[in-house]
């Protein structure tokens, strides 16, 4: 009996997937890609202090960081060429003004 129930509760359950993915798509698409670069980097160097100070697992943590962001911006980045969207400006536009 639980066999059957799964198996029709299974198609519902690949459709809020779906539709969580759909939001996480959407928030990624609003955020300029020069921020994951960014995001990154700081990441790089947060590690690199935290090792200074000698919390290794901290900066392990914190380093682990830079691959994921890279990563999500790589994504972002495929999906607007995929869409044909242009990248999006970050708070000013060439000629200074607010999209």
């Amino acid at each position: 009996m639980e066999t059957q129930e799964t198996a029709k509760e299974r198609p519902e359950r690949i459709l809020r997937v779906r539709e969580r993915m759909q939001g996480v798509r959407e928030q990624l698409r609003q955020i300029p890609e020069d921020s994951f670069l960014i995001g990154a980097a700081l990441s790089i160097g947060a590690s690199l202090v935290l090792r200074s100070i000698r919390k290794h697992q901290d900066a392990h943590f914190v380093g682990q960081w830079a691959p994921t962001l890279l990563l999500l911006g790589l994504y972002a980045k495929r999906r607007r060429e995929m869409r044909g969207e242009e990248e999006q400006p970050c708070a000013a536009g060439a000629k200074g003004e607010v999209h």
